[in-house]
């Protein structure tokens, strides 16, 4: 399986922004992750990486599936393994595991838009669209309670990330690039240099909708461990 992060890859990590890092620390804020968790992770992440390919056996998939599965048994609050046990399932393309997966997630985090937008965009992706709307008004709403980061000079790393997540979230929401667009060309002016940036207004550029969902879906090789 190919590793490399490519640039429309390394954008559409800004819908999980939050949860994605291969720094990631094994605590968040004051919280430590049960380690037997984080070791589970690293095992099936491991694993994953060794794959040469999508064809790989049944039970090569069973095995890796089973290890985020225990880890998020062992520890429900451990977000790295439910984001990488998400997109493992999307690049085999077992969709229809993403929504109890999205579900039970949200139990844990009932106020993140972020996976809110992941079980629309997998209920998108089933064909049932009314579910899929109920969700990104869900997270609309959670997005718009709170101000937009204030784009100037000095916006710090986090708040840049923070403005790039919340833009693709409204582009997967609204179905529309004009807004997201007019942010990512603000924070392009004012940080040429910055990859995070300039990938992301490329791919939004660049992108129509449908192109940047198959993105997201098919995020092989983004997977994270401490």
């Amino acid at each position: 399986m190919n590793t490399t992060i490519k640039p429309y890859l390394l954008a559409a990590l800004f819908l999980t922004s939050a949860f994605v890092s291969c720094n990631q620390s094994e605590k968040t804020g004051d919280q430590r992750f049960d380690q037997k968790a984080v070791v589970l992770n690293d095992s099936a992440v491991k694993i994953q990486m060794n794959f040469i390919s999508r064809n790989i056996s049944k039970d090569s998939v069973l095995k890796v599936a089973s290890l985020w599965k225990q880890a998020i048994k062992i520890d429900p609050t451990y977000q790295i393994a439910y984001l990488n046990l998400w997109n493992f399932n999307n690049s085999m393309q077992l969709f229809n595991e993403n929504i109890p997966l999205s579900s039970d997630w949200l139990k844990n985090q009932p106020n993140n838009p972020d996976i809110l937008i992941k079980r629309g965009l997998i209920y998108e992706q089933l064909g049932k669209t009314d579910l899929s709307n109920k969700d990104y008004e869900a997270a609309l709403q959670i997005i718009s309670a709170k101000p937009a980061p204030a784009i100037n000079k000095d916006m710090t790393q986090e708040q840049i990330a923070e403005a790039i997540s919340r833009a693709f979230n409204i582009f997967i929401i609204k179905k529309d690039s004009k807004e997201p667009l007019e942010v990512l060309s603000k924070l392009q002016a004012l940080f040429p240099k910055d990859t995070k940036v300039e990938s992301g207004y490329e791919a939004l550029k660049s992108s129509t909708r449908a192109e940047y969902i198959n993105t997201v879906l098919g995020q092989d090789g983004l997977l994270a461990h401490t």
